[in-house]
């Protein structure tokens, strides 16, 4: 007699399938919450304001920050055909179908693997929020390196299968192709998928797999990829550096997800010697976890080549915690899935090195029962097995993929429940962060969309623009031409929100200027005020020394109308500018800084509509100032 087939994990598969497309869609739309008041700022402005497919300033081929950008351009140019810059929620929920879609792909990884569902569905439940990747989650432009990951997570589920080359792996290609469109990232991606089928199907496959996305690669760079090359010194010092920046980053992107003090070293080591250990489940259809490890070894390798001058810490970014974080979930699935009570490897069994019986297997499509390696196999893809020897497995002893040998305990409810309790935590950590950073976020975008409107505005009136980067700190692409541009188009939304602190600090940038040569429009003379930390004297018809008497000198002048000062000093140092206001209240903009050197005259021009112009001096020396009352 057959016994009676339970129900009882096959409904707990069900649920699980359930709990993940519901946690897709609630994931999608908090994010969506999240994002509700976030607004364009820094990048973002090179794609809205200087490309373009036709009389652009720069081509949508050329990189943004050496990255091979022209997917997200194109998409950027296309929501801003249609939308302007009146929302940025079209925007937002691009960013966020790309990162559901590598939630949902990470999932189909981890069940390729042999994670069982409720734990791969745990698992992705907690990257669809990953807070400590907030960068990625909280702004739109990062559709490149999503798109990116999206895309070599689509190519590894294509080309993650045993036997001959074939259509799934030329619509690799395609797909990875579409994926270095979007970032370099990419880079990393490819060399996953080849390392994966390396394992699975020998070298040959794996070189045909890297060889035409590397080709069409190479071309666009040294065609024009090259164009915008960090240009930033390298010093063997900085090569010194890169393996330390290579382990932070491994380290702190780890740490920055769990929420532990100094749990990121432990599981890092301890993922390092579990893939060790279970090397000879690399040359099966979990081949991808092993090569993703290495991926995120290669990611902040490439990294470290041009950020490592910049500071170690800088590798701990939260735009690589997303990354590193995807490459690193199939491992960590295979490790919970044996610390919750499931076999060393998932459903397929049954499967041994070459020269034994493979039944059974549970490929990636359905079963392919009674396959064994046949002679006419390339001798590559024959020996593939053999890679499991190499890395410390023993082929042919065990499974060479994912599967538990016949009879094989199951993932037991208690340790299953305990595992999903963690990463319950986990996600709460991550929740917890992603609150946070996004009202940070909206306080510093909404202040920034201020004062690029009330730039806009300025810009549009008749008022006399200097010149200058409207938001030089945060949006250094934006520039007063684009501003005109999109007022003139009506692509930006109706000003709101504008405080007198956002216009008088667009005026500093806009509206001070200091330079070699006087104001070409019409100026008058101001009232000096007065003059603090200091004395003053006439120096000749128009003009004024400044002699310090403490450690801060200060000169007012009246404001209200166009001005144009020379200003000498016997001593270089720094020369600052503050523009004020009376009404409604006292406001004092940010200082305005320029470097003077002794015995060159410069001029301050002023065009702000404003109650008193302030100059601080160097408080040594003395200072001379001409065109005044």
């Amino acid at each position: 007699m057959v016994p009676a087939v339970t129900t009882g994990p096959r409904q707990s598969s069900r649920l699980a399938v359930v709990a993940h497309l519901i946690s897709l869609v609630g994931g999608f739309f908090v994010l969506l919450y999240c994002n509700r008041d976030q607004w364009f700022f820094g990048d973002e402005w090179d794609f809205i304001g200087h490309r373009g497919v036709v009389g652009a300033e720069r081509s949508i081929w050329a990189p943004h920050t050496e990255h091979w950008s022209t997917g997200p351009i194109l998409i950027y140019r296309g929501l801003d055909h249609l939308y302007g810059l009146h929302t940025y929620i079209p925007y937002v929920v691009v960013l966020l179908l790309f990162h559901v879609a590598v939630t949902h792909l990470l999932w189909q990884l981890l069940r390729q693997a042999g994670v069982d569902v409720p734990l791969a569905t745990a698992l992705s439940a907690v990257y669809v929020l990953l807070g400590a990747g907030q960068e990625n989650l909280l702004w739109a432009f990062q559709i490149g390196f999503i798109g990116s990951v999206a895309a070599g997570l689509g190519a590894l589920l294509l080309v993650n299968h045993r036997g001959r080359w074939g259509v799934r792996d030329a619509a690799a290609w395609m797909v990875s192709i579409v994926g270095l469109m979007f970032s370099g990232v990419m880079v990393t991606m490819v060399t996953v998928a080849g390392l994966t089928v390396f394992m699975r199907r020998g070298w040959r496959q794996a070189a045909l797999t890297v060889s035409v996305p590397a080709i069409v690669y190479l071309v666009w760079f040294f065609l024009i990829g090259d164009q915008n090359l960090d240009d930033n010194e390298r010093t063997l010092d900085d090569v010194f550096k890169y393996p330390e920046y290579i382990w932070n980053g491994l380290r702190s992107s780890i740490e920055q997800t769990v929420g532990f003090p100094g749990a990121g070293a432990i599981i890092v080591l301890g993922l390092a010697a579990y893939l060790f250990r279970r090397a000879n489940m690399a040359a099966g259809p979990a081949a991808p976890a092993f090569a993703c490890a290495l991926g995120a070894l290669m990611l902040f390798a490439i990294i470290a080549t041009g950020r490592a001058g910049l500071g170690i810490d800088q590798a701990g970014a939260s735009r690589y915690v997303y990354i590193v974080i995807a490459l690193a979930l199939p491992a960590m699935g295979l490790a919970l899935s044996e610390l919750a009570g499931q076999g060393p490897s998932g459903p397929l069994s049954g499967i041994q090195g070459p020269s034994g019986p493979r039944s059974g297997i549970q490929g990636p499509s359905g079963p392919l029962s009674g396959t064994r390696a046949s002679s006419g196999d390339p001798p590559d893809l024959q020996t593939a097995p053999a890679l499991a020897g190499a890395l410390g497995g023993r082929p042919g002893s065990g499974p060479a993929a994912t599967g538990p040998p016949a009879g094989a305990r199951r993932a037991t409810p208690g340790r299953r429940t305990v595992v999903c309790l963690v990463l319950l935590l986990v996600g709460l950590h991550n929740g917890g962060i992603l609150r946070d950073e996004s009202k940070a976020q909206k306080r510093l975008e909404q202040r920034l969309k201020a004062r690029i409107l009330a730039a806009a505005q300025l810009v549009s009136s008749p008022a006399v623009i200097l010149g200058g980067n409207p938001e030089p700190e945060y949006s250094p692409d934006i520039v007063v031409e684009d501003l005109r541009r999109l007022g003139r188009d009506g692509k930006l939304p109706a000003p709101t929100l504008i405080t007198d602190d956002d216009r008088i600090t667009v005026a500093t940038v806009l509206q001070y200027a200091t330079g070699a040569s006087q104001l070409s429009t019409p100026f008058t003379a101001p009232l000096v005020d007065g003059v603090v930390g200091g004395t003053d004297q006439s120096d000749g018809p128009g003009c004024i020394r400044l002699s310090p008497a403490g450690p801060i000198v200060e000169l007012h002048l009246a404001g209200g109308d166009p001005m144009s000062l020379r200003v000498t000093t016997t001593v270089s140092g720094e020369l600052t500018g503050y523009l004020r206001i009376f009404t409604p209240r006292l406001l004092t903009g940010g200082p305005h800084v320029d470097k003077v050197r002794a015995g060159v005259p410069v001029y301050v021009n002023v065009t702000a509509t404003v109650d008193q112009v302030v100059l601080r001096v160097p408080a040594s020396g003395t200072t001379q100032v001409c065109g005044v009352l």
